[in-house]
């Protein structure tokens, strides 16, 4: 078993960083490090810098995990910081009804549509009887905004 540890440990490196790109896509960074540091420690026990043995094969992958995670920590962030968030334009956007309720930026007025019941919010408050528009959806609340008549 222990001739074969190396091998090992770079394939269970290897799962873990696929593990972390295919399933998490690199929402935590822990499954990378650690595969990472298997496949760096397999990998020099490999070309016999390190021992073939558990102990430094468990001690070599912990330092190599906690060393990655310092160095890998601030670009991961930053670049989930950077993802960008798209406005989606749906067919509901615009769509037009009147309020049965007053509605504020914290209402807990529900509206039905589309076979969801939502939550409706506006920045500005907006008095029951009010001709609304939709402007965005988000998880579960529509926010709204008044539509000013138009002087004939």
């Amino acid at each position: 078993m222990e001739s074969y540890f190396p091998e090992w440990m770079v394939i269970v490196g290897v799962l873990f960083m696929t593990a972390e790109a295919l399933l998490f896509r690199f929402s935590t960074i822990v499954l990378f490090c650690t595969g990472l540091a298997l496949v760096i420690t397999g990998a020099l026990m490999f070309i016999s810098v390190l021992p073939i043995n558990l102990l430094y094969g468990f001690i070599s992958s912990v330092f190599f995990t906690i060393v990655l995670s310092l160095s890998f920590w601030n670009p991961l962030k930053l670049m989930r910081m950077r993802a960008k968030t798209a406005t989606i334009d749906t067919q509901f956007h615009d769509k037009e009804f009147i309020l049965d309720a007053d509605v504020n930026i914290v209402s807990d007025f529900e509206y039905r549509f589309c076979g969801i019941t939502w939550k409706v919010r506006s920045v500005e408050p907006l008095l029951k009887g009010t001709l609304v528009k939709i402007e965005r959806m988000e998880d579960g609340v529509l926010w709204v905004s008044a539509i000013k008549k138009q002087s004939e």
